[in-house]
């Protein structure tokens, strides 16, 4: 089976967050950590910080080191969003990728034929499933992303037998 797609950064961000939910619990409690957990701190701490002010009556400024922590942890998630696509414009993953599946492994064919990578079953972990894409693990760093836009309808279940035949 033959996939051939050009992948969006949107995308690219999607198969990141399933990687980070679906491969260890210390990615999982860090992706929960980063986007929910540090945003509440963020806003506790801008709150206090304004508290003090007006518990003081008003006398003195705020507490500004507790209100620009607070607002850097809120925005934190933002600035890992936008290491994200930065990541994808330096890999130039906006490219045509061609990615063939069949029984022997995967073969990824991508940048005009200047990348091309043979990886055998045995040698990838799992494969992840969202409504959007399929997600090959070579390792917990690197994995093979796959819109099931590029996919013909008829083709998703085909693909979807074949990874799981060799394939957690």
């Amino acid at each position: 089976m033959l996939v051939s797609y050009t992948m969006t950064a949107k995308e690219y961000g999607e198969t990141n967050k399933l990687v980070l939910l679906h491969t260890s619990v210390g990615r999982k409690i860090g992706y929960y950590f980063c986007h929910w957990i540090l945003r509440v701190l963020g806003v506790v701490m801008i709150g206090l910080g304004f508290f003090t002010y007006l518990e003081d009556h008003g006398g003195q400024s705020p507490d500004w080191i507790l209100i620009l922590l607070g607002v850097y942890l809120c925005l934190m998630p933002l600035f890992l969003s936008r290491r994200i696509r930065t990541r994808y414009r330096q890999q130039r993953l906006d490219q045509e990728w061609q990615v063939s599946i069949n029984e022997s492994g995967v073969r990824i064919l991508r940048d005009s034929g200047n990348v091309d990578s043979q990886l055998r079953w045995p040698g990838l972990e799992k494969y992840i499933e969202s409504d959007r894409m399929f997600v090959i693990l070579h390792n917990f760093m690197s994995f093979i992303p796959i819109p099931k836009r590029a996919v013909e309808s008829g083709e998703i279940e085909n693909l979807r037998n074949l990874l799981s035949q060799h394939l957690p």
